[in-house]
């Protein structure tokens, strides 16, 4: 992370932008956000970020797409007290290109209401920002961030399971479906 945080970058038109396996998770549950690319050219390592309200959302898990993650090397405690998501990641001998599933990460909804997850660019501020490492002359790509991903964490209670009461040959038998 420090090289690919230190070198000079120029902006390209590629993206990264995220999205999320449900835009209304329930109070309590978990869901994944994905972080890839959209139209990059040729890459061979990367710097992602994530920001989020950590009263509203909590990370509980880091797994990579493509390539090696480098995860946060922060504890959960420390990435969750930030609302700040820092990793990297990289590929040995390739180079990948288009649209790249670069991270996936598990959140837990804390608060039910509105809220939003957002991705920031490398620059100033953000030396943890977006940075692709361009295949061609290792050169430092800074790509367009995505918009935030709006959330809409909804309340209420959710069915655990159900226990049904059958008869069969006059014994009653417990079922239950979670």
């Amino acid at each position: 992370l420090t090289l690919l945080s230190c070198l000079a970058a120029a902006v390209w038109g590629q993206d990264v932008v995220i999205s999320a396996s449900t835009t209304s998770p329930r109070l309590n549950g978990t869901f994944q956000v994905t972080v890839r690319t959209r139209d990059a050219v040729a890459f061979t390592a990367w710097n992602q970020s994530l920001r989020f309200d950590p009263a509203a959302v909590r990370l509980v898990a880091q797994s990579g797409g493509v390539g090696t993650l480098v995860s946060d090397s922060r504890g959960l405690g420390a990435i969750n007290a930030s609302g700040e998501l820092r990793s990297a990641g990289y590929l040995i001998g390739s180079s990948v290109q288009g649209a790249v599933v670069l991270g996936v990460f598990s959140f837990q909804a804390l608060r039910a209401g509105p809220t939003t997850i957002a991705t920031d660019a490398y620059g100033p501020g953000h030396p943890f920002g977006n940075l692709l490492i361009a295949a061609a002359a290792h050169t430092p790509m800074v790509p367009v961030s995505g918009p935030p991903l709006a959330l809409s964490i909804v309340a209420g209670d959710r069915l655990r399971s159900v226990q049904l009461v059958a008869l069969r040959g006059g014994s009653p038998i417990d079922v239950v479906v979670d």
